[in-house]
């Protein structure tokens, strides 16, 4: 609880003085998207002319804000414009991760201007829940964008099982990877899955958990005899 107390501290400090802003917690307080549009106005001015919004366009804050991170930061777009507008209240752990990438940006270039922006951070989208303790005690994304580029990255917003987009609120993520819901169950008993618990499965994108597996195995006809 220190860590995501320190962060959203981070975020309320970040956020003084912008009007219509005020952290609460770490999910409503962030909707209409003033709140990202403040962080991102008070490390990059010149990213986001913040006097011109207004709270009640919460698509187009968000969509700002989202645009502007990842196209002109290297920050991947966690969450979707369109899921802050059709939920009252965001999953708190999409936003917390999505902000994490924030703290993390920002801190390492606090206070620098365009020309040291050169070579910006940019996290592995599949993996940016593998993450390791920074100066504030909390979460950065583990692979640089060299190791992103050498890789084929999956898209942010899209189940690794099903291959279908994942709205806001459908959101699973787990080692690392992002599923629907529905779709982090057992294949054989429909049961949902736990961490460490579960195996890939035979067929593409399913997912097996371990009890079944071991009964499957162990079901196997023994030929070494």
């Amino acid at each position: 609880m220190g860590t995501l107390n320190a962060l959203q501290e981070w975020c309320g400090i970040k956020c003084e003085n912008y009007p219509n802003v005020e952290i609460r917690n770490m999910s409503s307080s962030f909707r209409d998207g003033l709140a990202f549009c403040a962080i991102i106005h008070k490390h990059r001015p010149d990213l986001i002319d913040f006097n011109s919004l207004s709270k009640d366009n919460v698509y187009e804050n968000n969509h700002l804000a989202f645009e502007v991170t990842q196209s002109k930061l290297g920050i991947p777009a966690l969450l979707d414009a369109k899921d802050m507008v059709s939920t009252e209240v965001p999953d708190r752990l999409s936003v917390i991760t999505y902000l994490s990438h924030y703290h993390h940006c920002f801190n390492k270039k606090s206070h620098a201007g365009p020309a040291s922006l050169k070579t910006p951070y940019v996290a592995e989208c599949s993996s940016h829940s593998q993450t390791q303790p920074d100066s504030l005690g909390g979460l950065q994304p583990a692979k640089s964008r060299t190791e992103e580029r050498s890789n084929s990255v999956r898209p942010c917003s899209v189940c690794a099982s099903c291959m279908k987009h994942v709205h806001l609120v459908q959101r699973h993520l787990t080692e690392g990877k992002l599923y629907h819901r529905s779709c982090f169950r057992c294949s054989v008993c429909s049961s949902t899955l736990l961490p460490g618990s579960y195996k890939e499965g035979s067929e593409v994108g399913s997912l097996v958990c371990t009890h079944h597996l071991t009964a499957s195995q162990n079901a196997l006809p023994d030929y070494s005899k």
